[in-house]
C-alpha cells in the first residue's frame, strides 16, 4: 500500500507543471530520494529514506510562506506508523503533533501535495500552548472502540527512575463513559528525580536535627 501511494507521488512531483527538483544518494545500506516542491502556497522538502526498496522512514519540512514552518518525523515499522510533528514560529513551538497509525490506514492526499494523509489513527495527541492560560494542552483521538471511564485520569509518569516520561491514561471506576470532545479533569505529574533527591536529604537532616536535639 505505502509503495504504491509513494510511486504515485513521486509521479505527480515530476509532472512538468510543478517546479520539483530531485536528488539520489546512496549511504551505507539505505537509498535517499530528496525532492524539494516549491509551488504557490510552501515549499515542501522530503527525505526519503530507503532500504532494499522498503520504505523506512520520511524527514519533511514545510515552509508556509507566512512565517510559519514545520518538520516532520515518520518511521514505518512491520505493523504500524509511528511520525512526530512540531510547527513553530521563529523560536517559538506552535504545536505538536504525535500520531501512530497503521499503514493500510494511510491514503492519497485529495490535494495532490503530500505522499499520503492519515485516514485514521490509532491514537493522535495535539500539544499547544493555551495562549490565555499559559497551559499546556493536549488533544487526543483514540480508536473507536475504547472506551473510558468518565474518571479517568492521565497521569504523566516515568518509565523507570531515570527513564524518559510519557503519558498513561489511567481508568478511574465512573459507569459513565467518556464522549467525543469530553474533557478529561482529573491530570497527575509525576515529580522529578531532583525533587524527590531534594526531599529525602531535607528529611534526612531533619532526623539528625531531631537526634541531636534529644541528646
Amino acid at each position: 500500500m505505502i509503495k504504491n501511494l509513494l510511486d504515485d507521488y513521486f509521479d505527480r512531483a515530476g509532472q512538468p507543471l510543478r517546479n520539483t527538483e530531485f536528488k539520489y544518494k546512496n549511504k551505507n545500506n539505505f537509498n535517499i530520494t530528496h525532492v524539494v516542491e516549491d509551488d504557490e502556497f510552501r515549499i515542501l522538502n522530503h527525505r526519503f529514506l530507503f532500504s532494499k526498496d522498503s520504505i523506512k522512514s520520511i524527514w519533511r519540512h514545510q515552509d508556509w510562506m507566512m512565517g510559519d514552518r514545520s518538520i516532520d518525523f515518520t518511521f514505518f515499522y512491520e505493523k504500524y506508523v509511528k511520525s512526530i510533528s512540531v510547527r513553530y514560529f521563529e523560536d517559538t513551538v506552535l504545536g505538536i503533533k504525535i500520531s501512530l497509525t497503521r499503514h493500510d490506514w494511510l491514503i492519497s492526499d485529495p490535494d495532490f501535495r503530500l505522499p499520503y494523509i492519515y485516514g485514521k489513527s490509532d491514537i493522535e495527541l495535539w500539544y499547544y500552548l493555551d495562549k490565555e492560560t499559559y497551559s499546556a494542552v493536549i488533544k487526543m483521538n483514540i480508536e473507536d472502540g475504547v472506551e473510558l471511564p468518565y474518571d479517568t485520569a492521565a497521569v504523566i509518569t516515568s518509565e523507570s527512575l531515570l527513564g524518559g516520561k510519557f503519558l498513561a491514561l489511567e481508568p478511574g471506576g465512573d459507569m459513565e463513559m467518556l464522549k467525543a470532545g469530553d474533557i478529561i479533569e482529573f491530570t497527575q505529574s509525576t515529580p522529578s528525580i531532583e525533587k524527590l533527591l531534594g526531599q529525602a536529604i531535607y528529611s534526612l537532616s531533619q532526623q539528625d536535627d531531631d537526634s541531636s536535639a534529644s541528646e
